[in-house]
């Protein structure tokens, strides 16, 4: 009875771990088979995204330049779950179309992949360029943690996220980089405009009227 008691525990352990595998794998294709419980929905996409998603009909490439377990481990850094939320929402995103794709990218064991996007500098020292959006021919977008979320400094310099603008960046790009005959829009810089002067924040002058450009997809 002894020997019975062990092999039945052996299997049912077997099976927990089987079942959490195969769940693991099926989540990570197929992630519109997870439930979001929490009560502000904040893994769901929007309904307005879901809509412009499923109407993409050109391929678009995305890729988080970090592994996914680094990505997230963020969360700790900054005391919020904005960066596993983000990192859902990109799946969701991808899940969408079969015209959009979804990938992590190491670009330190493989350098190649830098050289493809050489306008984001990405192998510069300190780039701070964690999303790029491909559209193919040459088309692609390079975004900060600062395109993705809001941060709000306290008086001591120490910096938190408010909200997360993941699913309004990934929109704009694909607007941008597959609508014909985008607009452009030119910031001049000669004698007598003010210089673009940045805080220590990283906002400038013209912060506001460059995000309502580039919500409204000008290049």
């Amino acid at each position: 009875r002894g020997w019975l008691f062990v092999a039945l525990i052996a299997v049912f352990l077997a099976c927990v771990i089987a079942v959490n595998i195969i769940a693991s794998v099926l989540e990570s294709k197929f992630p519109a088979l997870t439930f979001d419980i929490t009560s502000t929905n904040m893994f769901e996409l929007q309904e307005k995204t879901k809509e412009f998603c499923s109407d993409v009909d050109k391929d678009i490439q995305m890729y988080l330049l970090t592994e996914e377990d680094n990505f997230k481990s963020f969360d700790t850094l900054y005391n919020t779950s904005y960066f596993t939320q983000a990192n859902q929402l990109f799946k969701e995103i991808a899940a969408q179309s079969s015209h959009i794709k979804f990938d992590y990218k190491d670009i330190s064991s493989d350098p190649s992949f830098a050289s493809k996007y050489s306008e984001l500098n990405l192998t510069t020292s300190g780039a701070s360029i964690i999303l790029v959006v491909d559209a193919g021919d040459n088309r692609y977008k390079g975004y900060t943690i600062k395109d993705l979320f809001t941060f709000e400094s306290d008086e001591t310099g120490y910096s938190t996220i408010t909200e997360s603008k993941v699913e309004q960046t990934v929109c704009t790009a694909i607007l941008g980089l597959t609508k014909k005959n985008a607009a452009k829009a030119c910031f001049i810089t000669s004698s007598g405009v003010p210089a673009e002067n940045e805080s220590s924040t990283g906002e400038s002058t013209y912060t506001a009227l460059k995000n309502l450009l580039k919500n409204q997809a000008y290049d």
